[in-house]
């Protein structure tokens, strides 16, 4: 009866807590959807968010952002709900297929635990392919208007191109990736007094005099006249090799969340095959 009750609680609690989450993330995603001068007041109240207003366009990330919170919310209330109301009303279908559920996805990590140590190539491979596809579909490059540099509205971009900066690399593979897709490659410097309209690689790709930064002004730059030519002062090592010193540099850190999360899930399957079985006898 206490080992019934503790796993009770622990499903419950666990599941409420998912609950919440999930409908905290569904509401963000639908106020940056559908009311986006509130959610700009809130965040102009975050500390810092002043300094970087004026190079990232923060309304269209964020609305870029909210359909998948809103997805992601949407499963994580539907999740919660049915684990909480499952063990809260004892019903064992519910509870059956909660734990079934938990263990296909513990069954994936497994899996690709294993796929990770036994064929570590493979997986690399598989990563680069991803990081190249991901570069082609949605990489944009930054906007130069004068001097000054803005850097795109897509999350993706920014992201790509945040990288490129601070890590000090060029395209998934290296600096010839942007041969081998369209991209906008027209860019004005100094007002328009050095066009450069068929650049070979974006200024994200371009040597800083500081590096490790995301610049604001061209004046950051060795030369990026000859930068975009691609005729000096470029990077010429790609980001995949730099992302997997990253993983090795920070390895503990995913193996702990994994860990955690693998923890959580065996709880879990624990307490919900535990009142499933106790619900059977009954």
């Amino acid at each position: 009866m206490c080992c019934k009750s503790c796993a009770r609680i622990i499903l419950i609690t666990f599941n409420f807590i998912l609950f919440i989450c999930g409908g905290l993330f569904v509401a963000f995603g639908a106020l940056g959807r559908h009311n986006m001068p509130l959610l700009m007041q809130f965040t102009s109240k975050i500390p810092g968010v002043e300094r970087i207003d004026h190079i990232i366009d923060i309304p269209e990330t964020i609305a870029g952002s909210a359909t998948f919170m809103i997805i992601l919310g949407s499963v994580m209330v539907f999740f919660g709900f049915f684990g909480c109301f499952g063990a809260w009303c004892m019903l064992k279908w519910m509870l059956f297929i909660y734990w079934l559920v938990l263990v296909l996805i513990l069954l994936a990590e497994i899996a690709l635990i294993v796929v990770a140590a036994v064929s570590p190539g493979k997986l690399e491979g598989h990563v680069k392919n991803i990081l190249f596809k991901s570069l082609e579909k949605d990489f944009k490059p930054v906007s130069i208007y004068g001097t000054n540099i803005t850097l795109p509205s897509s999350v993706v971009a920014i992201a790509w191109v945040s990288l490129q900066f601070e890590v000090g690399c060029c395209g998934a593979n290296n600096y010839t990736d942007y041969m081998n897709f369209q991209w906008n490659n027209t860019f004005i410097i100094d007002g328009g007094t050095q066009p450069v309209t068929t650049a070979r690689v974006p200024p994200s790709c371009c040597k800083l005099k500081e590096p490790r930064q995301v610049p604001t002004s061209t004046v950051a730059f060795q030369d990026l006249h000859q930068c975009l030519v691609r005729q000096n002062e470029y990077n010429e090592e790609g980001c995949y090799k730099s992302v997997l010193e990253l993983m090795v540099q920070y390895h503990y850190i995913p193996i702990i969340i994994a860990a955690v999360v693998i923890c959580v899930e065996l709880v879990a399957i624990a307490a919900s095959f535990h009142l499933w079985r106790s619900n059977d006898r009954k």
